[in-house]
């Protein structure tokens, strides 16, 4: 035991050696997904590979339905233990679970390493901007006892913003200094962030802490105009509350905090039925109050739907956001009481 965890402590060390001297420049962040845990491992690189499964999902939400131009998201993401990715590739097949104890025996991980992988894609189009991320994480696992575990994460998101010039009309463009500085390239953005997370997990219950650092690869035109906006720190933390054979309770938050904003709070809480269909609630503090409904098939495959209203003064001038959410759990189905899903 002493030896995984010196060896542990030594991977930590060294990434940290590595990522000491990065610099800083600016970036935005975007994760106001209603149904956030499925996009766990793009707030926080911990959660990759945490399952032992390949999680797959894609999806959309759009924001203010009914205004004109307003914004919309459409993600798709990856993730799972490298594991489970060389037994998929190698079309290996593994038991199904049929006796708890034997089951138990097979997954004992105690002092064991094991890995997991992520990537995760987005488009966020809002007015005259457009705006491409693409990520990816890293994970390394430790069993702490055969009942609980520790990840820790480092992921890399790059992202790309392009101002479209075609999308504004002005009777007088020459005398908006604004608007000039966008042509100027000040609209158009390169960037790249540095997340490290980590997380403490067991079979019903997970609390996860992950930083957000900007850092500097490139940036636009005219360097005035990037704004540093500081590091952004996420607690993630859910809990399953088994209310019987059939039904589970699985409430979760989400926190993101930054000395320029105010801290952000959002929870969310969930009753599925045998693992096949839910009902849940969520609220955005001062934001916005959500539905959702969904359901998975024994196959792996999951549809999920999400509505959210919002509280602010835009509320009572849009539809309200939708958001849907199509994912995919293979290889290894049946292994375990998901927390994600």
């Amino acid at each position: 035991m002493k030896k995984h965890f010196l060896n542990l402590c030594a991977h930590l060390l060294w990434l940290g050696l590595v990522l000491w001297p990065i610099q800083v420049v600016f970036g935005q962040e975007q994760f106001q997904q209603t149904q956030f845990i499925y996009s766990a491992f793009a707030i926080n690189p911990a959660f990759s590979g945490v399952e032992d499964v390949i999680n797959g999902h894609t999806g959309f939400k759009r924001m203010w339905a009914g205004l004109d131009d307003a914004p919309t998201n459409y993600y798709a993401g990856i993730q799972g233990s490298i594991s489970s990715f060389k037994n998929a590739m190698s079309e290996k097949r593994t038991l199904r679970r049929s006796n708890e104890r034997f089951y138990k025996k097979l997954t004992n991980q105690k002092n064991a390493l094991s890995h997991g992988l992520g990537t995760y894609l987005s488009f966020h189009k809002q007015g005259a901007f457009n705006k491409f991320s693409g990520y990816l994480s890293y994970a390394l696992i430790y069993g702490l006892s055969d009942d609980f575990k520790i990840s820790m994460g480092l992921g890399t998101q790059f992202t790309r913003q392009k101002f479209r010039q075609d999308f504004i009309v002005l009777n007088n463009p020459d005398d908006d200094d604004v608007y000039l500085n966008y042509l100027n390239g000040a609209g158009d953005m390169f960037g790249m962030n540095l997340n490290v997370g980590a997380m403490i997990y067991g079979k019903n219950l997970f609390f996860s802490y992950a930083i957000h650092q900007p850092m500097k690869i490139t940036s636009n035109a005219n360097d005035n105009q990037v704004i540093d906006p500081g590091i952004f720190h996420y607690m993630i933390a859910g809990y399953n509350i088994i209310i019987n054979h059939s039904f589970t309770l699985q409430p979760s938050v989400l926190l993101q905090y930054n000395e320029n904003y105010e801290l952000s709070q959002h929870y969310m809480a969930k009753v599925k039925y045998k693992n096949l269909f839910w009902l849940g609630s969520g609220y955005r503090v001062s934001d916005a109050i959500s539905a959702i409904i969904g359901f998975s098939s024994r196959n792996g495959l999951l549809f999920s739907y999400a509505y959210e209203y919002h509280v602010e003064n835009i509320g009572y001038q849009s539809n309200g956001s939708h958001e849907v959410t199509i994912g995919m759990r293979i290889f290894r189905d049946n292994v375990s009481q998901p927390f994600l899903w």
